[in-house]
């Protein structure tokens, strides 16, 4: 078990996913890392780790029944995860913004730039 012991002054804490395409790649993880740091987004812990099927399931229950739902679930689980405890100053807002739109169509016409446009 890990104990961590933080200063919370005005911080928050966020929980960022690699999904397995970015994951399996040093080069793209050391990418998103460095934006992450320039960000003045503290990795407080990180781990690679395997979703099952039946976590996948319960973790983006919200979504059953959606066009993309068995798709976002087979995804997730064909590989490692990168999972990682950010804190920061408005570390939710700045982690979503480094992120990009969750729509394909806007990342690449309105966030080229952003994680989602570079990666995805």
């Amino acid at each position: 078990m890990m104990i961590i012991v933080f200063n919370m002054s005005m911080k928050q804490l966020t929980l960022a996913i690699l999904k397995p395409d970015v994951q399996r790649f040093i080069n793209y993880r050391k990418y998103v890392e460095s934006l992450m740091s320039d960000a003045q987004l503290q990795i407080i812990h990180n781990e690679e780790v395997f979703m099952t099927r039946d976590r996948a399931q319960v973790f983006y229950a919200e979504h059953k029944g959606k066009f993309f739902y068995d798709r976002l679930v087979n995804h997730m689980i064909c590989g490692p995860l990168g999972v990682y405890i950010l804190a920061g100053n408005n570390a939710i807002s700045v982690w979503r913004s480094l992120l990009g739109p969750t729509k394909v169509y806007r990342t690449v016409v309105f966030e080229p730039n952003s994680l989602r446009g570079r990666l995805d």
